[in-house]
C-alpha cells in the first residue's frame, strides 16, 4: 500500500470533498435514480442510465477518497531550509524566476504553482536548499534551476 503525503490544507480539502459527496451529491443522485426508475421500463430509459452512471461515478470517487484519507499522512510545513512537501520554493530559471509549492499529486494546481513531489520538477527540488543548482530533464529539454528561497 502506498502512503500519500498531504499538506494540511490538501487533506482538509479532501475531507470536505468527501463530506460533500456523502452528505450532498450522493443522496441527490440516489433520488434522481429513484425518480428515473419510476419512469417506466428500464430498457430504453435514458434518464435511468444517466442517473445510474452519475451515482457510479460518485460512489467510485467516495471509495477513492476513503482510501486516500486512510493511507494519507499530513506533512506539517517545516522551516528547516530544505524543500519538502508544503514548501514554497522560489527558483531562477533561464534569467526569470518562478515560485512553486510542493504538494501531493492530488493537490496539484498548475495555475497557482502547486506541483507534485512526484513530477520531474518536484522530484528534482525535493530535499534541496537555497543555492543548489538543479538540472531538470523534461521530455523536450533540460532546464537548470537555481533555488533562491525555501519557505
Amino acid at each position: 500500500m502506498k502512503s500519500h503525503i498531504f499538506t494540511p490544507e490538501g487533506y482538509e480539502q479532501l475531507k470536505k470533498e468527501y463530506q460533500s459527496l456523502v452528505g450532498g451529491q450522493r443522496p441527490v443522485a440516489l433520488e434522481e435514480l429513484k425518480e428515473a426508475r419510476g419512469m417506466g421500463s428500464l430498457e430504453d430509459n435514458l434518464q435511468y442510465e444517466i442517473a445510474k452512471e452519475k451515482l457510479e461515478i460518485i460512489d467510485a470517487r467516495i471509495v477513492e477518497i476513503e482510501e486516500l484519507l486512510r493511507q494519507g499522512n499530513v506533512q506539517k510545513v517545516r522551516k528547516h531550509g530544505t524543500v519538502d512537501v508544503g514548501s514554497q520554493v522560489t527558483v531562477e530559471i533561464e534569467g526569470g524566476s518562478e515560485v512553486f509549492v510542493i504538494v501531493n499529486p492530488y493537490e496539484i494546481d498548475p495555475l497557482t504553482g502547486k506541483i507534485s513531489y512526484e513530477s520531474p520538477v518536484g522530484k528534482a527540488l525535493m530535499k534541496r536548499k537555497p543555492g543548489d543548482k538543479v538540472m531538470v530533464t523534461l521530455p523536450h529539454n533540460t532546464l537548470e534551476f537555481v533555488i533562491v528561497k525555501v519557505d
